[in-house]
């Protein structure tokens, strides 16, 4: 039974100064990944930690926002 074809994704060349391309190399090897692995890996749990420290957009986090501006917020009206 023939396997089906890898998803072909183009190459993004980057330029990398030698010492960290020699860092992850070495992280590489160690962590049992392709250069181009260990690099992924690394670039998805970087957004993963950004994500996870975003506020999640919740009525607290929206009621931060005049603070972090250097405005208190507007005293609500009570609801009738």
């Amino acid at each position: 039974m023939p396997s089906s074809p890898k998803l072909q994704i183009p190459p993004t060349p980057v330029r990398l100064p030698d010492e960290l391309k020699d860092d992850l190399k070495e992280a590489a090897v160690a962590n049992d990944r392709s250069l181009n692995g260990e690099i992924v890996n690394r670039l998805r749990s970087t957004f993963k930690e950004k994500r996870a420290r975003q506020p999640s957009g919740d009525a607290h986090s929206i009621e931060m926002i005049p603070s972090t501006l250097g405005r208190q917020p507007e005293a609500q009206q009570p609801s009738k």
